[in-house]
């Protein structure tokens, strides 16, 4: 018998600084509204918290992810 897996992959989401942070896998973060949804206009604190954000390292920035990537079913 064959066994049949799947992937369903979204953005990674993060919190930093209290700023929730999308990040799609082919563009760069975007700060997300309290709704979820992409913001249109950052603020200048939003800039700076993701630049912060990525100076991180990918081991760093994993212990602030909150949800998304791929999962195998």
């Amino acid at each position: 018998m064959t066994e049949v897996h799947g992937f369903i992959c979204s953005s990674k989401l993060y919190s930093f600084e209290g700023v929730a942070i999308e990040f799609p896998a082919m563009s760069g973060p975007c700060p997300l509204t309290k709704q979820g949804d992409p913001k249109q206009r950052w603020s200048k604190r939003e800039h700076e918290v993701i630049n912060r954000f990525l100076d991180l390292s990918d081991n760093d920035k994993e212990k602030y992810r909150i949800g998304g990537g791929c999962f195998e079913f």
